[in-house]
Formats: C-alpha cells, structure tokens, sequence
C-alpha cells in the first residue's frame, strides 16, 4: 500500500479481568452520538489576543442533513460566549448551556439540503487551544499559540461535532497581531 501525508497508526492490547462493566457505569464502553448531519467543511475565522489569552472568532459551518428532517441541531461548544448564530436557512433561536449549542430552525431542513450556519462567539480556552506567552513564564519572542483539538478538545474554542465520527474539510484565518505569522497544514490560499 501507498500512503501520502501523515498516517498515524495505534496497536493496543487489553487485557481484560473480571466482569464487564454495567452499562450504566462510567467504565462502560462509551461510543460517539449519531450523525442527524453531514458537515462538509467548517470555515473558521479568529482572532486571539495575547495579552487576554482569548479569541473572538466566527465559525460557519456547511451542512447536509442525513437520514432525516432536521429542525434542530446541537454542536459541542464547551465555555464558549456565543453572540449570535444565523444561517442560508433561517434560525429561528438558540440555546447555550455551557457544554452544547442548540439551534433550532424556522423550518424543517430536508434531507440533504445544503445549508451553513455561522456562529459568532469569543473564548478562554482552557484546552483544545493554548497560549504561550510571557505571562506564562515564556520569552516575549517565543509568544505563540497553536491547536490540539484530538481527540475531543476542539469543543473548547470552536463550536463543532467534536467526535472521530465525522471528517469534513476545513479553512481557518487567523488574525495575528503585526509581525507575528500563522501557519498550520494544508495549503495557503492567502
């Protein structure tokens, strides 16, 4: 086989004594939710501050709902500050606990309908996304930030289905302060 850019491979053993756990209990074999979308790309678009260690950002999100209608449709948002969600397809309002964003549409959405929405939000994050700066006991000139969203830390800074169980294309801008630079994977289209 032939394989081109990363490939990361995991073999594991377990070994495995005694009863299983109950399926009530918090060992218990644990799977991610059903797909009620198929996200086709997630466009998102940020700012950080340094000196603050947060981020403003607005995320779109392009979808096709799969299976059945859909009216409504939670994202993983962890301590997010969400300002406002609109969508191609009205939204009719939202709700934010904290841990999940519920948007409800105005209508029913048709299975395979391409729709976006867009969220608007800021962030602290406490994972999923880390500041290096000074305040943190680094060098002024070693001042960075960078990602690490596997396996469920995008949550954190971004709002998204935030499990393996979905792959979906991606574009991010990252608004950086003058002389700083951004780079990530993929290829630059600006």
């Amino acid at each position: 086989m032939t394989f081109r850019g990363l490939l990361w491979a995991v073999v594991g053993f377990v070994f495995i004594s005694g009863a299983a756990p109950a399926p009530d209990a918090p060992d218990y074999r644990k799977y991610a939710p059903d797909r009620r979308v198929d996200i086709l790309n997630v466009a998102l678009d940020i700012t950080p501050n340094f000196e603050e260690e947060t981020i403003r950002g607005k995320a779109t999100l392009t979808f096709k709902p799969i299976g059945k209608a859909l009216k409504d449709w939670k994202l993983d948002a962890e301590e997010l500050r969400i300002e406002s969600v609109t969508g191609t397809a009205p939204v009719a309002s939202f709700h934010y606990d904290d841990k999940a964003l519920l948007i409800y549409f105005a209508e029913e959405l048709a299975v395979g309908r391409e729709v976006s929405v867009t969220v608007n939000y800021s962030a602290t994050p406490k994972k999923g996304l880390y500041f290096r700066t000074p305040k943190r006991g680094y060098r002024a000139g070693d001042t960075h930030l960078f990602t690490q969203g596997e396996d469920m830390d995008s949550r954190a800074w971004f709002p998204t289905h935030d499990f393996p169980n979905e792959k979906f294309t991606s574009e991010i801008t990252c608004r950086v302060p003058e002389g700083m630079v951004a780079f990530g994977n993929g290829a630059k289209v600006s």
